[in-house]
């Protein structure tokens, strides 16, 4: 079943540190099976804290989500994201 990971960035701290993310996470994927459903910053908060970008993306299974979640590649540049900024990551099962 499918799998999803919500990204929400709540504020900035550090843009450079955002930036050298932004710029590495294609190296991060390597060859997880990764779809990004949704990224951008035109949005509308309706509830909740107010974010300010998101980003919605799919894997095949939740497995398979931790298994990229965790990986080194990721680890090493969430530590990037982390520094950036405030943000909250949500991993959540599809309706498939």
């Amino acid at each position: 079943m499918s799998a999803y990971i919500l990204f929400q960035r709540l504020n900035t701290k550090d843009a450079e540190e955002l930036d050298f993310y932004e710029k590495n996470i294609a190296t991060a994927v390597g060859n997880h099976p990764i779809e990004i459903l949704a990224y951008g910053t035109k949005h509308e908060n309706l509830e909740g804290q107010p974010t300010e970008t998101a980003r919605l993306v799919k894997f095949p299974s939740m497995e398979d989500a931790k298994k990229w979640y965790y990986s080194d590649e990721y680890t090493a540049l969430r530590e990037h994201r982390t520094k950036g900024g405030d943000h909250m990551a949500v991993l959540f099962e599809g309706n498939d």
